[in-house]
């Protein structure tokens, strides 16, 4: 089994193509290939799962993920048709240094994860003691997404004094550079340069820490943080468009937020006719029905988003928007407003609604913030 591991972990760490991992798929419609990809995938997952280790589980455990990261990616090229082409390495060699007008950047060797477009990387400012993020595009297919970022982030940076935006944009985070390196064959990645603030957990974190749901008096201020990630889009004059458990993070000392995943915004949609194109799959349950009927989405969209994150975090049922009996009556009346199907039926204020649900956690339970404690792992 260790050659097996060994030999799938080789193939991961050379290929640069996902057909060189997963092999050529059928011709056909797209339906026939993605059933071919998963088919091939639980093969190669069996070959390298952990549990099947017999003793080798750290090299398993590595490749697995690894393999689990690929077929991700490889799902996504799938389906924007860049399956057979050529890819940026998920695993750069030592010492990768980037460099664009504005600087250098040394990246680690190793992924620290892969999010829906980019693959994530920390990395330090050359010359200077400043720690930094470095975000690739998966694919030159989907560098719009990571300018999309960068025009929302520096919307937010830019913002002169007297925009309602500058008192929030420490929530969000810093635009140091973008910019586009070549790839093999000539193709053109984007690369976004973000500073690094530590603390911050994810809502997605706090879930995995409390499947059962965070006892609602400690989630309290944590909700208040989700709605405002919907009220600090609606400042920047955008969509959010993927409010999710992973897109929310807090500090559980400072309890301030910090509000990210803006590659999914979608500006001014009102006047541009912008729709919401890209559902992350494993919050597919997350989404409002105006996204599915392809229409115009708008703040309140970000509200049921917003919702269905805290029906989440306090151990809800998403699908039926039920939540535990631990949550008041009257912390569940206000919650549910905003998951409400039909968007005239959701608050049309997001300030509005924040100062409600506000003073209905501070009626139950006062103005104290109750600590967040997250186990050691």
């Amino acid at each position: 089994m260790s050659d097996a591991i060994r030999a799938v972990a080789s193939q991961l760490k050379s290929a640069t193509t996902y057909a060189a991992i997963f092999g050529p798929l059928p011709q056909g419609d797209l339906k026939g290939k993605q059933k071919a990809l998963k088919k091939q995938f639980h093969l190669l997952a069996r070959m390298v799962h952990p549990d099947y280790a017999n003793g080798h589980e750290r090299i398993a455990n590595e490749t697995f993920q690894v393999l689990n990261e690929m077929h991700a990616r490889a799902e996504e090229a799938l389906m924007v048709g860049t399956y057979d082409s050529s890819f940026v390495s998920a695993k750069p060699s030592d010492d990768t240094e980037l460099t664009s007008a504005n600087g250098a950047y040394r990246l680690a060797k190793d992924t620290f994860r892969t999010g829906d477009f980019a693959a994530i990387y920390h990395g330090t400012l050359v010359g200077q003691n400043r720690s930094v993020l470095a975000k690739i595009a998966l694919e030159p297919a989907l560098n719009s997404w990571l300018e999309r970022e960068a025009m929302i982030l520096a919307r937010f940076r830019d913002a002169k004094s007297g925009n309602p935006v500058v008192g929030i944009r420490k929530f969000v985070p810093d635009l140091i550079d973008t910019f586009l390196i070549g790839g093999p064959g000539g193709t053109r990645y984007r690369v976004n340069i973000l500073g690094i603030r530590e603390g911050f957990v994810s809502v997605a974190d706090i879930i995995q820490a409390y499947p059962a749901g965070l006892n609602p008096a400690e989630a309290a201020w944590v909700a208040r943080r989700i709605i405002a990630q919907a009220l600090a889009a609606s400042m920047a004059g955008v969509v959010h468009g993927a409010i999710t458990p992973d897109h929310v993070l807090v500090d559980p000392q400072t309890h301030e937020p910090m509000h990210i995943g803006w590659a999914h915004a979608i500006d001014d949609p009102a006047r541009k006719g912008g729709r919401i194109t890209h559902v992350i799959d494993r919050w597919r349950d997350f989404y409002p029905p105006e996204v599915f009927d392809k229409k115009t989405p708008d703040h309140r969209t970000d509200l049921y988003m917003a919702g269905k994150t805290i029906v989440n975090l306090l151990g809800g049922d998403v699908k039926r928007n039920t939540l535990p009996a631990s949550v008041p009556d009257e912390m569940k009346r206000v919650i549910l407003r905003l998951v409400e199907k039909t968007p005239d039926r959701r608050p049309r204020d997001g300030k509005a609604y924040l100062d409600e649900f506000t003073r209905v956690v501070r009626k139950i339970w006062g103005k104290a913030y109750l600590p967040l404690t997250m186990p050691v792992r």
